[in-house]
């Protein structure tokens, strides 16, 4: 009896120490798994970086514009401040776009809830994609089905989304001679299987 008590605390000891190992291993990986996606959001945000830098580029030629108009001493009053107002609004939209792409780079969140799959959760990706798109023909169409939700983590559903869409984006543009095409976004609800009841959402591109 004593020989067997003893075998299990020098086992109990090896369990103790292989979950220490295990959890430690773990905790690698979630390390390892966040690395990987904030590693996937900045390849995402490089992807776009041109876009938006054609994105800006418009705005403060206005702005640019504006100013030039503003140095000159026959303006009244009210054209100075309609100028002046058109010109804040340009820095306004190049600061919303920049930190659009700011907020999508930004910590990831492990917060899992649930997201409704409509136009304001897609149209933030769609904005994104756009930037990348400015100068060519392409379409993006949404056809999102209502009522459409999951449970799950935001950030990564729209980065998921996002990478997809750019895949989808560069395709187009190699097959189409002139940059044109069309990118379809489908979302629907689906079956899980033939036997179960609950539904899934099924989104397509």
């Amino acid at each position: 009896l004593n020989n067997m008590l003893t075998r299990i605390e020098g086992d109990k000891e090896k369990l103790r120490e292989t979950i220490d190992s295990l959890e430690a291993a773990n905790e690698q990986l979630r390390k390892a798994h966040r690395e990987m996606v904030r590693t996937e959001k900045l390849a995402s945000v490089g992807r776009l970086s041109a876009g938006l830098a054609h994105e800006i580029g418009n705005p403060i030629g206005i702005v640019q514009g504006y100013i030039d108009l503003l140095r000159h001493d026959n303006l009244g009053l009210e054209e100075r401040q309609q100028y002046g107002l058109r010109a804040v609004a340009e820095l306004e939209r190049i600061s919303g776009l920049i930190h659009q792409l700011l907020d999508y780079a930004g910590t990831s969140s492990t917060v899992f809830e649930r997201i409704e799959i409509d136009e304001d959760f897609v149209s933030t990706i769609v904005d994104l994609v756009n930037m990348r798109n400015k100068g060519d023909n392409m379409v993006i169409e949404m056809k999102l089905a209502p009522g459409l939700a999951v449970q799950g983590n935001r950030e990564g559903l729209q980065q998921v989304l996002l990478n997809c869409m750019l895949n989808a984006l560069d395709a187009v543009q190699e097959c189409g001679r002139d940059g044109s095409g069309t990118i379809t976004l489908l979302g629907e609800k689906t079956n899980q299987s033939e036997t179960s009841k609950e539904s899934a959402v099924e989104i397509s591109i």
